[in-house]
This record gives structure tokens, C-alpha cells and sequence, in this order.
């Protein structure tokens, strides 16, 4: 029995393998800021790449990078000439599932990651420019989309994401607060 269950293992792996494929995908998109205390949202421009291994049919794994090439931006209450610029690096592990096997699929997806960024701040009274870090944090995404097929090899992404994150200043007596995002991306890529 345990031969025969080995055997069995062994079989579905090779043929997961050999029907397995590798997805790189770019995105840019539009998000914006729904940050812990905000009362006004600012809008960001995300780019970044996916790359995804297909462990069985629907279920992918793989990495995604994403970077805001526009930062969350906002002008600071009370200073008008003050301007807050805050930039967001994400770095990390992502899972889509992709409901049925047409060309046009939806899909859900999760991800865990390391967001990384800074703050900077120009014309702020008595201090003029500065700009700081924000310490490293653990955070993670769900959202949904589609994948529509364009040709054998390649396929086009539409998706929304919500980012959920705690960020803190990488600085002396720093609080911890919410810095949740959303995103819609749009894309495309290739299957190899």
C-alpha cells in the first residue's frame, strides 16, 4: 500500500510538471489611500511585474513587485505649500485561483509581503524638506479579477487589490498606524 501510494505521488508530480506552465505578467494601475486618520484619500499610480509557476489547473503561486511610481500625495492641512509624499515598495509572495478553463477566466488572489517606503515632506514651516523612512512591515493583499487569453501564449490581467498594512516611521517614539490601500491594475503577459 505504501508503494502504491508512493507511485501515485510520484506520477502526479511528473504530470504536473510536464503540464505546468510559468506566467510573467506587467501591471500599472490607479489606487488610492485609506489610511488610518485620513480624512482625504490621495491617489497613487502603481507598475510592477508578476511572475506565477501553475501547481494544477487554476492554481498558480509565484512573486509580485510592486512599486508606486506616483506616490500617495497629499497637501498638508493648514500649510498650503506644505506637501506630503509618502512611496510604497512591495515585495512578496502571491496565489491566485482561477475559477474555470475558457479563455476569459476569473480569478481570485491573496498575496503576504514586505512593504517598504518613505516619507517625504517639502515646504513644511520651520523645518523646510525633510524626508524619513518607514520601517519595514509585514503585510498582505486579497482581491479579484480576470485573465483573458490573447493567443496560445499570451493573456491580458485586469484586477483589483486591497493592501492591508501597519506602517511606522523609522524614527524615535514613531506610532504604528493603518496605511491600507487599494489598487485596480491592468496588464498584460506571457505563458512559457
Amino acid at each position: 500500500m505504501k508503494k502504491l501510494l508512493i507511485m501515485c505521488l510520484a506520477l502526479g508530480l511528473v504530470a504536473g510538471t510536464a503540464s505546468a506552465q510559468m506566467k510573467l505578467a506587467g501591471f500599472v494601475g490607479y489606487g488610492q489611500s485609506a489610511f488610518e486618520d485620513q480624512e482625504d484619500a490621495a491617489g497613487y499610480v502603481p507598475i510592477g511585474v508578476q511572475g506565477l509557476y501553475e501547481l494544477s489547473p487554476g492554481l498558480n503561486i509565484g512573486l509580485e513587485i510592486n512599486i508606486a511610481a506616483v506616490p500617495f500625495t497629499w497637501t498638508v492641512e493648514g500649510y498650503d505649500d506644505a506637501e506630503q509624499k509618502i512611496t510604497q515598495t512591495i515585495i512578496g509572495a502571491l496565489g491566485k485561483y482561477e475559477i474555470g478553463q475558457g479563455n476569459i477566466r476569473p480569478h481570485v488572489r491573496g498575496g503576504l509581503g514586505m512593504y517598504m517606503g518613505k516619507l517625504d515632506v517639502t515646504d513644511w514651516p520651520l523645518l523646510g524638506d525633510y524626508d524619513e523612512s518607514y520601517k519595514s512591515a509585514i503585510g498582505f493583499n486579497f482581491g479579484g479579477g480576470v485573465t483573458a487569453d490573447w493567443g496560445m501564449d499570451k493573456f491580458w490581467l485586469a484586477e483589483f487589490v486591497y493592501h492591508i498594512v501597519s506602517r511606522e516611521l523609522d524614527v524615535e517614539g514613531a506610532e504604528s498606524g493603518g496605511a491600507n490601500n487599494w489598487a485596480i491594475q491592468l496588464g498584460a503577459g506571457m505563458k512559457f
